[in-house]
């Protein structure tokens, strides 16, 4: 038997600085409740109350962000920051390789996200863009808090990178010319 649920809490407040800035921040906090249960067979999980094979975390995921978009007629600049932290609590969990009733506390992780973008005209009727976001994801919960842990787990990280140009042939049509590259680091 496995139920998991998740509660989730966002908030974001946009607002014009001046009319060259407009500035966002906001939040996102997730509370997961996780329980597995085993009855009977397989002895990966470690015993529960009234000693069933049980399983019971709750961890905690914050995610906090700041940007600001500066508009300076022709060249506009897109840039901003985000903290992502995800707090196992008090919970345990297993690695690979450990003892059933070897204790392991997942670590806490952390991770700062920069991200960037900047757009510009080329002549009156084309545009040209360049983009750069580091972005974090979170493990799944399973390979967090079960033996497919090997002990060091990170947050995945990609690197992305864009740019591209806009052109007008036409007063309805538009054509858009876009190279992208991503690079992932850290799935499991």
């Amino acid at each position: 038997h496995v139920d998991e649920s998740q509660w989730n809490y966002k908030g974001d407040l946009d607002f014009q600085i001046n009319r060259q800035n407009r500035a966002k921040f906001g939040f996102q906090w997730t509370d997961f409740k996780n329980r597995e249960l085993e009855i009977h067979g397989i002895e990966r999980r470690r015993l529960g109350e009234n000693g069933r094979n049980e399983f019971n975390y709750k961890p905690r995921m914050l995610g906090v962000y700041v940007q600001n978009r500066t508009d300076l007629g022709d060249f506009i600049f897109d840039y901003g920051i985000r903290y992502d932290r995800l707090d196992p609590v008090d919970n345990w969990g297993r690695r690979n390789g450990d003892n059933l009733g070897d204790r392991f506390f997942v670590k806490i992780l952390n991770a700062w996200s920069p991200r960037f973008n900047v757009a510009f005209p080329v002549t009156d009727r084309s545009q040209l863009r360049f983009s750069y976001g580091t972005f974090s994801q979170v493990p799944g919960m399973t390979t967090i808090f079960t033996e497919l842990n090997p002990g060091d787990l990170q947050f995945s990280r990609t690197q992305a990178f864009e740019t591209g140009i806009s052109f007008l042939p036409a007063n309805d049509v538009v054509l858009d010319v876009v190279a992208y590259y991503r690079d992932v680091d850290g799935n499991v």
